[in-house]
């Protein structure tokens, strides 16, 4: 999933969604997060990151709430979840960064 375009200034929450990956009354033990510049350069991706990936399992959702970045590049947020039966599941998010004028 690729977002919105995020202006440096801003802090936004990306959401993770996992909803359709997920039986009935499965839910998300838990969250292992990875950061990675996929346009642009930046060589420290991971001060995109503001604070800890939370689980939201009544929607089902990974929220990551993102801060900064650099003009230019986007921020791909790989979120690989464990359900309650042990299973595995990757959710991608992409989020471009650009000065709004």
């Amino acid at each position: 999933m690729r977002t919105a375009s995020k202006d440096p200034r801003e802090v936004k929450m990306v959401r993770l969604e996992y909803a359709s990956e997920l039986e009935a009354n499965v839910t998300i033990v838990g969250i292992e997060r990875e950061i990675a510049t996929v346009e642009g350069s930046d060589p420290s991706p991971q001060n995109f990151l503001a604070g800890p990936l939370v689980i939201d399992n009544v929607n089902s959702y990974g929220l990551q709430v993102v801060q900064d970045g650099l003009d230019g590049c986007a921020y791909e947020i790989r979120g690989l979840a464990t359900d309650s039966t042990g299973l595995k599941h990757l959710v991608i998010a992409t989020v471009p960064v650009a000065i709004e004028h």
